[in-house]
């Protein structure tokens, strides 16, 4: 894509990098997966229906966030409220939670969306548009993807924790967020099935801004596979090498802002392509880093602690007995260094570049960056989260190379 085009229609452009230019592997990683080719976003070009179920109020669990937004009046009235449901689970009545609902509904509607590469996140447009991530009981790549009680109470506390630093000037200004407005569940034996409405406008709010997917400034096109990623577009209109750019105008702001996040703000935030949206200027400067997807994140209470922050009280059962230093390696030295960076450096990679001098740059930024800090980083080894499940830590027996 280029970059006249995302200055022509911004909103269609977002969409289009959401759906065909993400991780160069997805769509290999995707063929593990449980899910139909027809709701993917990179094999076809059409919409999805999502199913809505009409639920008494009084039978579902609701979630609010203390951000505001005319988008939760349609899901929630007064006797009523509207549950999201993936097509396919719906269609293959593969979940005992989501069949009992849909026995128990009033009516079932259906809503339009786009799906994106992450498959269970669907996007609606409209006045007020919005994300939707719905309950996906199968395998996306190597894991399930339910959102359960836990995950929509994570995404809630999150979200408020993340206002308020806002509102106060805590949070840094290159640091902006999407709200998780409301969490829909429904249970069923002490286990439970649900949906996260998602704002589809970052806050604190950005005027006259071009929204990109991180992922998009490396992957190729699904589509124009020939076509290069974003990144080198970017660096020649802001007069740089695409090293230097890469190093300067994403890699350190990014970095900066992981610690920071981590050991000052004490959430471990598994940053990665997918789940950062740049905001870039009309001038294409960079504007701010906007992070989303706050289910997989996890609570640092020694850091929380020791700032003085308030913690959650209900869902930190992931937290319980965390290893602090193995923790910040899965998401360190497993998620930034050898799936993020790495891949923003793969397309340099593929140019030419001898990329060995530009991660000798990144361990220096991270020596600068994280300074005493480094004391946490125990493990002389990469650990990464299991295939199995989610949360076993496993040793890679690799050296960590960016730091």
């Amino acid at each position: 894509m280029k970059l006249e085009q995302i200055v022509r229609d911004p909103l269609g452009s977002f969409i289009y990098l959401e759906r065909y230019c993400h991780f160069l592997e997805y769509p290999d990683l995707a063929k593990w997966g449980d899910f139909r080719p027809e709701y993917s976003s990179f094999s076809h070009d059409n919409p999805v229906n999502l199913f809505i179920l009409k639920i008494p109020i009084k039978d579902v669990g609701l979630s609010f966030t203390g951000v505001t937004s005319k988008i939760v009046n349609r899901f929630i009235t007064p006797n009523v409220a509207y549950l999201p449901v993936h097509p396919q689970i719906f269609e293959e009545k593969s979940c005992p939670i989501i069949n009992k609902a849909v026995q128990y509904a009033l009516a079932v509607n259906k809503l339009e969306a786009q799906p994106t590469a992450s498959i269970r996140t669907l996007f609606v447009s409209g006045e007020n548009p919005f994300f939707v991530k719905v309950h996906f009981p199968k395998r996306i790549s190597s894991l399930t993807r339910e959102v359960t009680l836990e995950d929509i109470e994570r995404g809630r506390w999150m979200t408020n924790e993340f206002k308020r630093a806002a509102d106060f000037s805590e949070l840094p200004k290159d640091i902006g967020f999407f709200p998780e407005l409301l969490g829909i569940w429904y249970e069923m034996g002490g286990n439970s099935a649900g949906a996260i409405i998602r704002d589809f406008n970052p806050y604190p709010a950005l005027d006259k801004t071009y929204s990109l997917p991180l992922c998009s400034l490396f992957s190729k096109d699904v589509k124009s596979p020939t076509d290069k990623p974003l990144l080198f577009s970017l660096a020649e209109i802001n007069n740089k090498k695409p090293s230097d750019y890469l190093i300067e105008e994403i890699i350190t702001p990014h970095l900066k802002q992981w610690a920071w996040l981590v050991f000052e703000f004490g959430v471990i935030f598994n940053s990665h392509g997918q789940n950062i949206v740049l905001q870039f200027g009309e001038d294409w400067k960079v504007r701010r880093f906007d992070y989303r997807d706050f289910q997989g994140r996890l609570v640092a209470q020694q850091i929380r602690e020791k700032k003085g922050l308030p913690l959650p009280q209900h869902f930190l059962t992931r937290e319980k007995n965390m290893d602090f230093s193995k923790e910040i390696s899965v998401c360190y030295d497993f998620m930034v260094g050898s799936r993020l960076y790495k891949r923003l450096l793969e397309p340099l990679k593929r140019e030419g570049y001898d990329v060995l001098p530009l991660i000798e740059r990144i361990r220096k930024v991270f020596a600068q960056v994280v300074g005493d800090n480094k004391k946490h980083f125990k493990n002389t080894r990469i650990y990464y989260k299991g295939l199995t499940t989610e949360w076993r830590q496993v040793d890679t027996g690799m050296a960590p190379k960016y730091r």
